[in-house]
């Protein structure tokens, strides 16, 4: 089986030295990238650059750091043949788009360092959702897409809204569910949707590996 991940946070420069970021450390894609190395998979995983990495040397990574580095290399690495697609990424929906700074100037994102001293209102501009488009950018029409879907204090009733909206919108296959407040060191409550439908329910990190691994193993 062949898999591709995608995994960690992106960061969308404001100036030379500062970024807009999320809370993603990876470490759930590189857990699910190890289990599936274990179970004989081919695994290849795009990672941000400052995520946990996996221990396994089997894993063929690349590194991405933007929302444009991460789409880049989707469009690419999809023109090959994948059986699924496992995308934990917390994808930036927000790139900065121009900086202003007190004085009237109008700057690009990334430019240069920006002294702290000066006010600054920073304008972003809305990126498409990448999973909506991981289907059409694959050569293998018949691959397999699992999507991630984080909440912070949702209910299950709530939240199963907003897996709808995503599977309607990107095609998965199936989708997981976590909300911030259930994730802790000794703790990561999942559930995995198909359609509107609860399929596994799993209360750590091995449990959600080995539920993606049993669906995409079963959907070959």
């Amino acid at each position: 089986m062949k898999i591709l991940i995608t995994g960690g946070g992106c960061e969308e420069p404001i100036d030379g030295v500062r970024c807009i970021s999320n809370f993603s450390s990876g470490a759930t894609a590189s857990f699910i990238s190890d289990y599936f190395v274990e179970q004989g998979a081919e695994v290849t995983l795009f990672l941000a650059q400052k995520a946990l990495k996996p221990k396994s040397s089997l894993i063929s990574i690349s590194p991405f750091k933007s929302f444009a580095d991460l789409q880049r290399l989707l469009i690419q690495e999809l023109q090959k043949e994948y059986d699924g697609v496992i995308h934990c990424a917390a994808v930036s929906d927000y790139s900065v788009k121009s900086l202003e700074t007190a004085t009237g100037d109008i700057l690009s994102a990334g430019e240069r360092k920006i002294d702290s001293g000066d006010e600054l209102v920073i304008r972003l501009k809305k990126n498409p959702k990448l999973i909506d488009s991981i289907k059409n950018w694959s050569s293998n029409a018949k691959v397999k897409l699992v999507g991630f879907k984080l909440t912070r204090g949702d209910d299950e009733q709530t939240a199963l809204k907003r897996v709808e909206k995503l599977q309607q919108q990107s095609g998965a296959d199936w989708v997981v569910w976590n909300d911030l407040d259930n994730i802790a060191e000794t703790r990561h409550i999942t559930i995995i949707f198909q359609g509107n439908t609860p399929l596994y329910h799993g209360n750590s990190k091995e449990d959600l590996a080995l539920n993606i691994y049993r669906l995409l193993e079963g959907a070959r």
